[in-house]
């Protein structure tokens, strides 16, 4: 893991930009054009509903590719479309582990963790996601997304 020229946070090589502050990453490699292959496969088994055939792929992937945030993102969609909770919640760790500025990786694993009853965790990955809302340079709509953040604190009691 490369670390950002700007801020000095983690940044993989496989992002383009920092998830915490949006510079370039100088370090950014594109993905082998066979790993690619094995990521949109599994991005489009998901789409489609072929969750298990989406997870292998995946899990393929991130065996070359640790740093494939995809990868992980759609990993963790998979098993929870098949309510295997425990291991979507792994993979949106492993997600958080390589792009830590990620808003939306910290409000799936606040998700995650209080439809499994792990209140006090998901309410800090909830707050986390909450405070990166406002920095996370792939956050389109930040209003909406603190919208949805505090009406899920706010389910959370």
């Amino acid at each position: 893991m490369n670390r950002c020229e700007h801020c000095g946070a983690p940044v993989s090589v496989r992002d383009e930009t920092c998830s915490y502050c949006g510079a370039r990453n100088a370090g950014h490699q594109p993905m082998e054009a066979k790993r690619a292959v094995l990521l949109a496969r599994g991005m489009e088994a998901y789409r489609g509903g072929k969750h298990a055939s989406a997870i292998e792929s995946l899990v393929a992937l991130l065996a070359d590719e640790p740093d494939a945030f995809d990868a992980c993102f759609y990993l963790c969609a998979s098993w929870d479309a098949l309510g295997s909770l425990g291991e979507a919640a792994a993979a949106m760790r492993r997600a958080i582990a390589v792009r830590g500025g990620s808003a939306s990786a910290h409000y799936n694993l606040g998700d995650i963790l209080a439809r499994q009853g792990e209140r006090e965790p998901a309410r800090a990955a909830l707050q986390a996601a909450r405070r990166l809302a406002d920095t996370d340079p792939r956050v389109a709509d930040r209003a909406a997304l603190k919208r949805t953040i505090a009406a899920r604190l706010a389910k959370l009691g």
